[in-house]
């Protein structure tokens, strides 16, 4: 798997020049997460992605993230390649697969993903297995609402089952400025094996080309944990 995600990120970065026409967009955000019963326990996380057209239908996408954790005395980061096709009706259909490193191991992923616009809603979801310093599943769906003056409200949940037991449900706000930057902020729960605790987190993500970002978000067994 390894070897495919390599030459598949390196597909993007050589296509990417000779069809500029292809690029259908970029974002970049960074997140700083804390438990709200203790602040000195949290994550620092900066991602980025881009997408390229090969026909209106076909797309293909490569992202990455890296999370500083503080008070776990650990370090991880990840990345993962996307393949999109796009239906009617605003559905976009993808397959990802990736891999994460927390603490020098190794987990690989695949999965199925799905998106949709209906008016000011917008909704994904995606499905996936894990492997390598631990085996099973996780899936997760979000959601957004566009209100007036740049403001969306948003929820989502997460959950990973296997040799991990954690699920994740979170809500709330973003505020864009025109059509730059977008800052947000969320609370949630998270339950690990019976541990349960609240968090926060504070961001900011700009989106870069014709549609003004990725169609997909990231991708990884550590985001689905919400980098915790």
């Amino acid at each position: 798997m390894d070897k495919f995600l390599t030459a598949g990120l390196m597909a993007l970065v050589v296509a990417g020049p000779a069809q500029a026409q292809g690029f259908s967009g970029a974002e970049l955000s960074a997140e700083l997460g804390a438990r709200t019963d203790d602040f000195g326990v949290g994550n620092t996380v900066y991602a980025g992605g881009a997408e390229f057209a090969f026909t209106p239908n076909i797309s293909v996408a490569a992202g990455f993230t890296n999370y500083g954790l503080r008070g776990l005395d650990g370090k991880a980061a990840g990345y993962a390649v996307h393949g999109l096709y796009r239906m009617r009706a605003g559905l976009t259909a993808g397959l990802f697969l990736g891999r994460d490193s927390l603490n020098d191991v190794d987990y690989d992923f695949a999965g199925i993903e799905a998106a949709t616009t209906l008016s000011d809603v917008v909704v994904e979801g995606y499905l996936g297995q894990y492997q390598g310093g631990g085996d099973g599943t996780f899936l997760g769906v979000e959601g957004s609402l566009a209100l007036r003056d740049g403001l969306a409200l948003g929820a989502s949940f997460d959950s990973v089952s296997g040799d991990a037991q954690v699920s994740r449900l979170a809500i709330g706000g973003a505020y864009r400025f025109g059509t730059g930057p977008q800052v947000f902020a969320e609370v949630g729960t998270m339950d690990d094996a019976g541990d349960s605790g609240t968090f926060i987190a504070l961001g900011a993500r700009i989106g870069l080309g014709p549609q003004g970002g990725t169609t997909f978000g990231q991708r990884g067994l550590i985001q689905s944990l919400g980098g915790f």
